[in-house]
This record gives structure tokens, C-alpha cells and sequence, in this order.
């Protein structure tokens, strides 16, 4: 709330559109905040999918295993998760 405050103050009734990424000028600072965007959506995703795998870790008995093993079972539950 505290960031969408200012925003409605300042641009008020004159969007266009619904996204206020499609609001800004054509440039650089688009592709920065989508860059930006993307790399916290994708640090988000492995944040919180992390504690998932960890029980299915703990399910599976995966820990103390040789470490082959181990790869093939933990991308085989990400996987399956995704």
C-alpha cells in the first residue's frame, strides 16, 4: 500500500493501460525494471521452493546417499514439483 499510494497520487486517472510498466517512456528503463522483474521472480520461485525439496529430501531419506544418487533424486523432485 505504501508504494501504490504515491503512484495513484501522481499519476491519478490518466493510465492507459492497467500495468504500470506500460506506462513508462520507451527505453532503457523498461528493460532494466523487466529485467530486474524477471531475476526477482525467478530468485522468488528457488526461495520458496526450496523448503518443499527439503521435505521431500527428508521423505525420500535422501540425505547421507552417495552423491550421484543424490543429483539425479533432488533434480528428479524439483522436477516433479515444476
Amino acid at each position: 500500500m505504501l508504494s501504490t499510494i504515491p503512484g495513484f497520487l501522481v499519476l491519478g486517472d490518466h493510465m492507459k493501460y492497467n500495468n504500470i510498466v506500460k506506462e513508462m517512456d520507451a527505453g532503457w528503463i523498461i528493460y532494466a525494471v523487466n529485467v530486474l522483474m524477471t531475476s526477482h521472480f525467478l530468485m522468488t520461485f528457488l526461495i520458496v521452493i526450496n523448503p518443499v525439496n527439503q521435505e521431500l529430501d527428508k521423505i525420500f531419506k535422501l540425505k547421507g546417499k552417495g552423491i550421484d544418487l543424490l543429483k539425479e533424486y533432488r533434480i528428479l523432485t524439483l522436477l516433479s514439483i515444476i
